[in-house]
C-alpha cells in the first residue's frame, strides 16, 4: 500500500503549511508552474523559484527512501 508523503513546510509569510502528499504538490509545481511564479496552496502563499522547487524535490527523495 503506498502512503501519502505529509509533510508540513513553511510559505512565504513563514506559516506552516501542511501538505498531504508532497508528491501531489511537486507534481503541480512541474505541470502548472515551469517558470517562476507565485501559487497559493490551501491558504498559503509560495514563490516558485528553483530553491522551492529543490526543496521539494529533496522531500520527496527523502520521505521515499524511508518506505
Amino acid at each position: 500500500m503506498n502512503d501519502l508523503l505529509s509533510v508540513t513546510i513553511k510559505d512565504d509569510s513563514g506559516k506552516d503549511c501542511y501538505i498531504e502528499d508532497i508528491g501531489i504538490f511537486q507534481k503541480h509545481l512541474n505541470e502548472f508552474n515551469k517558470k517562476d511564479s507565485v501559487f497559493r496552496w490551501n491558504d498559503a502563499v509560495f514563490s516558485v523559484d528553483d530553491s522551492l522547487r529543490k526543496k521539494v524535490d529533496e522531500l520527496v527523495r527523502k520521505s521515499s527512501s524511508e518506505d
